[in-house]
């Protein structure tokens, strides 16, 4: 093992999350209430906790400020241990069974997209905290959608000074802590479409995969999303994604 592999972060305390979640919850009813809980804030919402209180309901304020108690919830990561912090996207990591069927529920909110280009992206290829379990040996396009989504979605709520190659890191961290349930994961990603590409996927794939490449690594988010819009727009979803998309396909076609 290299030094720089001896003190590489690698990722999500799966055991330890779980650990302190079950600690903290007190039984397990109130866990899985919990646990949906803060899936469908995540999805909603996204995870920073402490600027989306304004626009929610007065019961959905006092959940959720009973969750941040509980559990000791925090808006990032910046300036804390990362082994030992609890964020919305982390928890979402360690369900991704419950996330999947969360992100099947509520794909037809403007949430899961943020930006117009992504109407015809199939929702779970919008669910960066699945981005662990779309590898390139699983699926070359879901790989590439997954980072193109979430390189729109960053770009507009994120760091505006995030690069590229940061947002990989993050990517690289979810695919090392992606050994939660993988074959029963895999199978609900076939099971709803996510296996099926692009209908254009060769006219496209290969412009996206340039754009994301590691030479535009040091470019920011917004950089790099002005990049890869208008291939995004011009995605034809398979039949298989219908029922998981935003856009109403019979009003958007031409000819």
């Amino acid at each position: 093992m290299s030094t720089i592999n001896l003190f590489r972060y690698e990722g999500v305390d799966t055991g330890w999350i779980y650990s302190y979640l079950c600690n903290k919850s007190g039984t397990r009813e109130k866990l899985l209430r919990d646990i949906e809980y803060m899936l469908t804030i995540f999805m909603i919402w996204g995870n920073n906790i402490s600027k989306m209180r304004m626009s929610m309901s007065q019961e959905g304020v006092a959940i959720l400020d009973n969750l941040i108690m509980k559990y000791n919830l925090k808006p990032s990561l910046q300036g804390m241990d990362r082994r030992r912090t609890i964020t919305l996207s982390r928890v979402a990591m360690c369900f991704p069974i419950g996330l999947i069927l969360c992100a099947i529920q509520l794909h037809k909110t403007r949430r899961l997209a943020n930006r117009p280009c992504l109407d015809n992206i199939h929702c779970l290829l919008r669910c960066s905290p699945l981005m662990g379990y779309m590898a390139y040996s699983f699926s070359q396009h879901a790989n590439i959608l997954s980072l193109a989504s979430a390189v729109i979605r960053d770009s507009v709520i994120g760091d505006k000074k995030r690069t590229l190659g940061e947002l990989k890191g993050y990517q690289q961290a979810a695919l090392r802590s992606s050994k939660i349930l993988v074959k029963e994961v895999e199978n609900k990603l076939k099971e709803y479409g996510v296996l099926e590409p692009p209908i254009n996927w060769d006219v496209i794939g290969r412009p996206l995969e340039d754009a994301l490449s590691y030479k535009n690594d040091n470019k920011t988010l917004i950089e790099v999303a002005s990049l890869i819009e208008t291939f995004l727009f011009m995605v034809k979803p398979p039949d298989e994604w219908l029922p998981y998309i935003r856009a109403d396909i019979s009003s958007t076609a031409v000819g």
